[in-house]
């Protein structure tokens, strides 16, 4: 396969954010029907790192498809970087619209933004949250291109292999 120009961040950027708002949406609509048809309440918690690193995932497999090789070290952490940028920016803007429409009060009891010692404790554990999320995003965008990079030469096996049974 030929070699191609390396994608720009922002479009991972851009697609980072729209496969992120989408799992959003799409982990809403699960949590809802199982909420509103079952007795089962889900917690939330794995859903911070599986949805970004799913969106990552998705990012890696496409910039494989159009650069034609995998991400190089440095634009591999870069990549993460950004990412994760942009999971703080969508978990604070998420985080801002259920305090307006006061879904917050259901979940947090007790926490109260006016004492220093809540509001401390929420920035360890959302730096905390952010530190791994970055290795997920990491971790998921090298990943998926790596697999489409082996999915790719197996491909390239299999054709070559069929060529010469054909062939010869």
């Amino acid at each position: 396969m030929e070699l191609r120009r390396r994608p720009n961040l922002g479009m991972i950027a851009f697609l980072y954010a729209a496969f992120y708002i989408a799992g959003c949406f799409i982990a809403f609509g699960i949590v809802w029907v199982l909420i509103a048809q079952t007795s089962f309440q889900p917690t939330s918690v794995g859903l911070g790192i599986i949805i970004p690193m799913a969106a990552a995932m998705q990012c890696g497999t496409w910039y494989y498809r159009n650069a034609g090789r995998r991400p190089g070290s440095g634009y591999l952490w870069r990549a993460a970087f950004v990412m994760t940028a942009l999971a703080a920016v969508i978990s604070v803007a998420q985080f801002w619209i259920a305090l307006r429409l006061g879904a917050v009060g259901m979940v947090l009891h007790g926490f109260s933004f006016a004492n220093r010692d809540d509001r401390t404790l929420a920035l360890i554990v959302f730096v905390l949250l952010m530190v791994i999320v970055f290795f997920a995003n990491l971790l998921g965008f090298w990943s998926a291109a790596r697999g489409a990079e082996k999915r790719e030469l197996r491909l390239q096996r299999r054709a070559a292999k069929a060529a010469a049974k054909n062939g010869g």
